[in-house]
């Protein structure tokens, strides 16, 4: 009868062993990095939306959008398209960023001239759509500004 209680009392304790080992074994995340978009949407009259030429997009604490003169901070495989798709809601814009997801960024909207229009700071709800829970992966942002008059 005793030998029947250790064996039992070792089975239990192998279980919960086995059972907790299972809770700390890291997920083994392939080493690849990837890119974040942000897609901007710009609205306001036609006559303001037209007027900006460039938008820029900064995502982190502390952070300012990248001067034009800045080097670019992608490498230009994924720089961003160079003019804005068309809607019935305004123009936008498809942004590249690092893969952090904050939940505020940085947006600015440009002239011709390279000068700001406006810079505004916006809450983003990121959305992933690639990789894993566990290991993270490619997502998007949506923000919509209102170009000044």
């Amino acid at each position: 009868m005793r030998g029947r209680r250790v064996w039992a009392a070792t089975g239990a304790a192998l279980s919960v062993l086995t059972t907790a080992a299972c809770g700390i074994v890291p997920t083994a995340c392939p080493a690849i990095g990837w890119t974040n978009t942000v897609v901007v949407t710009v609205s306001g009259s036609d006559g303001s939306v037209d007027a900006v030429r460039d938008v820029a997009v900064c995502t982190g604490t502390g952070c300012t959008p990248p001067a034009p003169s800045d080097p670019p901070v992608l490498p230009p495989e994924v720089a961003p398209a160079p003019s804005p798709t068309s809607t019935a809601a305004g123009a936008v814009w498809r942004l590249p960023v690092l893969m952090g997801t904050p939940d505020r960024a940085v947006v600015e909207l440009r002239d011709a001239a390279d000068r700001p229009l406006l810079t505004e700071t916006v809450r983003t709800r990121w959305i992933r759509y690639g990789g894993s829970e566990q290991c993270g992966g490619p997502s998007t942002a949506e923000v919509t500004v209102r170009a000044p008059r």
